[in-house]
């Protein structure tokens, strides 16, 4: 995006393009993706713009997350990866929503899980507590595996956890809920990803589990 600014505009000071993004990302106007070499910038839709007017950063993009999370909901935990940031600033984030009657939480199974003010988590109660079941053991068990095979791909990964049998009658267990599992065990710094093989961070780390 930045060379498109550069050889459409003639803004080829990378310093000004950069300060001028961050302003126009702080106030809320555009979203910024990173990709291998350059930036994705989009702009932000003009009703969620005004809805989010003297937000913070951190509020809106926690904001966003909760949102797409829709009547199942996601945990405190569960932010840290596609946000970004650290737990603190999620913290503050979640309680500056929630002054701004925002965002509304419930206990699930021993567990907080956050929705939108106008979510309605009691409709899909069966389903975000399968996911909450399914959560703990699932990564225990996925971390095993990944340390007994040392390195693995996503489908790979899937197909031995679903030949354990261990999750039949979970409608939640698919491929996509696998890789959220196995991201929480990348953001933990227990697995890295190389080359979409999933490999241990220590080939000599031991894991103890009951699974």
């Amino acid at each position: 995006m930045k060379t498109f600014l550069a050889n459409n505009y003639g803004l080829n000071k990378p310093r000004l393009v950069d300060m001028a993004l961050q302003e126009l990302y702080n106030d809320g106007r555009i979203d910024i993706k990173s990709t291998t070499d350059d930036f994705l910038i989009s702009l932000v839709p003009e009703e969620f713009y005004q809805k989010t007017i003297g937000w913070s950063v951190q509020e809106r993009l926690v904001y966003k997350h909760i949102e797409k999370s829709g009547n199942i909901g996601i945990s405190t935990k569960s932010l840290l990866y596609p946000t970004g940031i650290d737990i603190k600033q999620i913290r503050a984030a979640i309680k500056g929503l929630k002054e701004k009657k925002q965002v509304k939480s419930k206990k699930v199974e021993n567990n907080l899980l956050l929705f939108t003010t106008n979510a309605k988590p009691e409709k899909f109660s069966q389903e975000y507590t399968d996911i909450v079941l399914l959560a703990k053991p699932l990564t225990d068990h996925a971390l095993k595996v990944i340390l007994e095979h040392k390195s693995l791909s996503l489908a790979e990964l899937f197909t031995i956890l679903q030949r354990s049998g261990k999750y039949d009658g979970f409608p939640s267990f698919d491929a996509e809920f696998v890789k959220r599992v196995v991201e929480t065990l990348k953001y933990d710094r227990l697995v890295q990803e190389r080359d979409k093989f999933y490999q241990p961070v220590d080939l000599h780390f031991s894991y103890q589990s009951d699974v």
